[in-house]
C-alpha cells in the first residue's frame, strides 16, 4: 500500500526538520538592496575607498535588518502553503518515493533516512518546490 497524503507531508516536515532547512523571508532582496545602496554612495563620495566602505557597511545594515527573520520549511508547509500546493508538493515526493510501499510514517521515515539517494531525491524535491512554486530562498546553515 502507497504511503497516504497525510504521511508525504508528515515525510516532507519531518525532513525538513532533520535537515534544519530554512527559508528568508523577503529578506534576501532586501539585504542586496542594502549592500549595492552601501557601495553606490560609497563610491560617489569617496571613490575606491569609499565603494569598500559603502559596501561593507551597506552589507552589515543588510544582515542586521534580516537578522532573524528566516523561518523552519516546517512551518512553510504546515502554514504558508495552500491545500493545493500541498497536494502538489505530495505529488512530487510521492513520485520520488513510489518505490517505497509501507502503511505507517514511523517505518517510512527510517526507510528514506537510511538511504541516501532516496533522502536526497526527497530533500530536492521539496527544496525545488519551495524555491520555485514558493518563490522563497533557501538558508545555508
Amino acid at each position: 500500500m502507497a504511503p497516504t497524503a497525510d504521511q508525504i507531508l508528515n515525510l516532507c516536515q519531518s525532513l525538513s526538520e532533520h535537515e534544519h532547512l530554512q527559508v528568508t523571508v523577503k529578506e534576501a532582496a532586501k539585504g542586496f538592496l542594502y549592500a549595492g545602496a552601501g557601495a553606490f554612495v560609497g563610491t560617489l563620495l569617496g571613490g575606491p575607498i569609499g565603494l569598500f566602505i559603502g559596501g561593507t557597511v551597506g552589507s552589515a545594515a543588510g544582515a542586521y535588518q534580516s537578522h532573524g527573520k528566516c523561518r523552519s520549511v516546517v512551518d512553510v508547509i504546515k502554514y504558508d502553503m495552500t491545500p493545493a500546493q500541498q497536494n502538489r508538493l505530495i505529488n512530487n515526493v510521492k513520485n520520488v518515493l513510489q518505490s517505497i510501499t509501507t502503511e505507517d510514517i514511523v517505518v517510512l521515515l527510517p526507510m528514506v533516512l537510511s538511504s541516501e539517494a532516496v533522502k536526497v531525491a526527497a530533500l530536492r524535491e521539496i527544496i525545488k518546490f519551495i524555491t520555485n512554486e514558493m518563490g522563497m530562498a533557501l538558508v545555508n546553515n
